[in-house]
């Protein structure tokens, strides 16, 4: 046997022996050692030792069971699955709290325009004494001083109505005497009972004109009702993005240090053959390859202590901000949404209907028209019709009680009526209010149309990304068939033949870079796939549906009236998304918040957000609805890439508001 062949024979012997020498003694090699010492310094764990057992080259998706279990050595971990997480968010963050009770607020200010009309108890009493010179006898009858001692005490009822209506009605009772010779009978006791009514016929009368304030109070809190729900949507977004990337990285890290555990496979038999066939520069190749392969390590397991870090924030629980240092987050496997084909179309309509931000803007838009109605209100002249009626009695001897009952069977009532007009000259100041409600009107629903198009740029942005991550997928999946089928081919190449000649370095390095080129096909398919749940989160988000695809649905009851967030698992957590309708269901106690009332002639026709329930018994439960309203009384909002319809002109806002009266048109010379 020639040389040649004693040495083949000899490297054959050496990779069977070091096939069945068992890979846990690549753990004492110098990388894996100085992996450790890295780690230690970098976030005071220690490193989890490798597995015994590599998994097989054809398997994909093999990291992922140990993703699921600890990783960085800490001796503190908690795993939990994304469920979990929203549910702890959604009760523990601070700033969840904080639109809930911006939200609160808003609720307040309809109680309190609400109380404006409420009927108010008027008490008053007195007590007065008079001790005057006089200089005409005739105001005494000879005494040179008046001398009076008074006692009052009125009681009344005062009420605002919601159409203008002021109503005063009281009940006074009196004891007087005086020195005067003319004061008839002595110790007088009297009674009277008044009622005035002012009523306004044209400005300032209707209920259009006197609810203005409650309405604009329940605009207001359907405004931050949507408000909340876009805060808490991108809050909820944050933290389902964070949770996928922790996962990424997690995986990452399992890819990485299967790559070195490769790599030491490599340095045992190299090490077994130095001195035969390997010599001083393969060693130096491999030190340096696996030097750069632990400084990835760290930087994935810095990504990682950063990554929980921000997620601790997000999810803003006390438990764990106050958990150990080095406790360590394991998110379990996200469910894997099914592929479905999502069409521009129908995201875009579900965009319109459920957006926080849309819905916000045409109650915004709601209020310029209530504004515009206001104002045509004003326009016209003050005219005010006052009636004022009264009963009275009178009696000696301070009897105060029988001029009470005499004031209703002894005497008839007298009455007064009047009429009050008022126009300032030009009504140029009512004018000017009015054609800026106009400008107003104008000016929200060009901004409407706006934001029509930038969330239809968010929509078809999302969607094109969830596309192509969907198709990265498929393409990154083959790419690491591809590396792996090549990484078995020069690891079998290696294993019997090793690196012969001159170009030993040169086999050894395409091997290791073979082995690079798995972890990194392994790392940017695990990339892709996060890359493609983040974009559906972002899809969901644009659309406005993703606290109805989570389960996650703002409820507010009870006498509180406070504010919570029922989360509901999917009845089929694997079910492709829907787009559909979402239903509020938003309940008061029995105060009179949200009086059911027919619809004014007069009033502006934009009916998305907030409506009564027709079925309550009590006319106080009321929902947020997302049924489709008439032609007539929403703009045209496109979605095929038309512009929303703007009034812009007097027929259009006659057209908006359901009007069938002249508009003022507007004038550039101040009158």
């Amino acid at each position: 046997m020639n040389r040649r062949s004693q040495r083949n024979a000899l490297r054959l012997v050496i990779a069977l022996g070091l096939a069945c020498t068992p890979i846990a003694a690549a753990q004492e090699t110098a990388p894996a050692e100085s992996a450790s010492s890295a780690v230690s310094d970098l976030g005071k764990t220690s490193v989890v030792e490798f597995s015994t057992e590599s998994p097989p080259p054809s398997a994909t998706d093999w990291w992922l069971n140990q993703a699921d279990s600890p990783l960085l050595g800490s001796t503190n971990w908690v795993s939990f699955d994304l469920p979990t997480v929203l549910v702890d968010t959604i009760v523990s963050s601070p700033r969840i709290e904080a639109v809930r009770q911006e939200s609160h607020i808003a609720l307040e200010k309809i109680v309190q325009q609400s109380a404006a009309f409420d009927s108010r108890l008027v008490l008053e009493g007195g007590y007065g004494l008079t001790n005057d010179p006089v200089g005409n006898t005739l105001v005494t009858g000879g005494p040179p001083r008046l001398r009076e001692r008074s006692f009052t005490f009125n009681g009344g009822v005062r009420r605002s109505g919601r159409s203008g209506t002021t109503v005063d009605l009281s009940q006074e009772l009196g004891l007087l005497n005086s020195n005067s010779q003319f004061f008839v009978p002595l110790d007088q006791g009297n009674s009277r009972l008044s009622l005035s009514l002012t009523q306004p016929l044209m400005a300032g009368g209707g209920r259009v004109y006197n609810e203005r304030l409650l309405v604009q109070a329940r605009i207001d809190n359907r405004v931050a009702w949507e408000d909340m729900r876009a805060d808490v949507g991108d809050r909820i977004a944050e933290v389902m993005t964070t949770y996928v990337r922790l996962h990424q990285q997690r995986c990452q890290l399992v890819q990485q240090d299967d790559l070195l555990r490769r790599g030491d496979r490599i340095g045992q038999l190299i090490a077994g053959r130095r001195g035969f066939d390997v010599g001083r520069l393969a060693m130096v190749k491999l030190q340096q390859r696996t030097s750069s392969r632990n400084d990835t390590r760290l930087q994935l397991i810095a990504s990682i202590l950063q990554l929980q870090s921000e997620l601790k924030v997000l999810i803003g629980s006390e438990t764990l901000a106050t958990a150990a240092e080095q406790t360590e987050f394991i998110p379990l496997t996200p469910i894997e949404f099914p592929h479905e084909a999502n069409m521009l179309g129908d995201a875009l309509r579900t965009g319109m209907q459920h957006r926080p931000k849309i819905r916000a803007a045409i109650e915004d838009l709601q209020s310029a028209a209530l504004g515009i109605r206001v104002t045509k209100n004003q326009l016209l002249p003050r005219l005010d019709a006052v009636l004022n009626g009264y009963l009275a009695g009178l009696n000696g001897n301070n009897a105060v009680f029988q001029s009470f009952g005499d004031q209703f069977w002894q005497s008839g009532p007298g009455i007064s009526a009047a009429l009050q007009y008022e126009l300032p000259q030009g009504n140029r100041y009512a004018k000017s209010r009015h054609r800026e409600a106009l400008h107003r009107f104008r000016k929200m629903s060009s901004e409407l149309q706006e934001l029509i198009q930038q969330v239809r740029l968010e929509i078809e942005t999302a969607l094109i990304r969830m596309q192509m991550a969907d198709q990265f997928r498929v393409s990154k999946r083959r790419t690491l068939q591809a590396a792996i089928d090549e990484e078995a081919i020069l690891t079998e190449r290696y294993d019997l033949v090793g690196a012969e000649g001159s170009h030993a370095g040169l086999v050894l390095e395409n091997l290791l870079e073979a082995q690079q080129r798995r972890t990194d096909a392994e790392k940017a398919l695990v990339a892709a796939i996060a890359e493609y749940r983040i974009a559906l989160i972002e899809l969901q988000r644009s659309m406005g549906t993703l606290l109805i695809r989570e389960g996650i649905r703002p409820v507010r009851g009870g006498s509180s009236r406070r504010i919570d967030f029922v989360h509901s698992l999917p009845t089929d957590a694997s079910e492709p998304m829907v787009f559909g309708d979402e239903n509020f269901h938003v309940v008061e106690d029995s105060e009179d918040l949200f009086e059911s009332r027919e619809q004014d002639a007069d009033e502006p026709a934009i009916s998305l957000g907030m409506s009564h329930s027709p079925d309550s018994p009590t006319r106080d439960e009321f929902e947020l609805i997302e049924a489709d309203p008439p032609s007539s009384a929403t703009p045209n909002i496109s979605t095929s890439g038309g512009d929303a319809r703007r009034p812009t002109d007097e027929h259009s806002l006659r057209w908006f508001l359901r009007r069938n009266e002249p508009e003022v048109p507007p004038t550039g010379d101040g009158t």
